[in-house]
């Protein structure tokens, strides 16, 4: 008895920017909240309480961050178009870790992802620009939890 298995290709157009855009955003909330109410070196000052109010201010710019780099750039990517935006995203992301307190880098980081990954074919551009988003969320965490 003989048996044949035949596979058939799975074709999939499910885009990766919506799950990269809550765990982007996520990240930039959580990292936000560590570097606000967490002092690893205890010489901060909380007695103003002026923490939730900066923390808020922050989330408010992370969300608007989000809305406009997913919403025109990460979810209108083509394969043609991804990996160059993708770069542009890495690196934008990259140069926001001097503002990393703002969670920018991470809402960057994931919208270079989510372009790169739609990029075909994956080329040395795409490669560049997930390495780049990669550096630039450890950066992220390590300042968030040192600065």
């Amino acid at each position: 008895m003989t048996t044949t298995h035949t596979t058939t290709p799975v074709t999939t157009d499910a885009k990766p920017w919506p799950m990269l855009a809550v765990a982007g955003l996520g990240l930039a909330i959580v990292l936000s909240a560590i570097s606000t109410f967490w002092d690893i070196t205890g010489n901060d000052d909380s007695s103003n309480g002026q923490g939730l109010g900066s923390f808020l201010a922050v989330v408010g710019i992370a969300l608007v961050a989000a809305a406009i780099i997913f919403g025109l750039v990460a979810r209108t990517a083509s394969a043609s178009s991804g990996a160059r935006r993708g770069l542009v995203l890495a690196v934008l992301g990259f140069l926001s870790l001097v503002v990393f307190w703002t969670g920018l880098p991470c809402v960057f980081a994931a919208g270079a992802a989510a372009c790169a990954l739609v990029a075909s074919p994956r080329g040395t551009l795409a490669k560049v620009a997930l390495g780049i988003a990669g550096v630039t969320t450890a950066l992220a965490v390590v300042a968030a939890i040192i600065g």
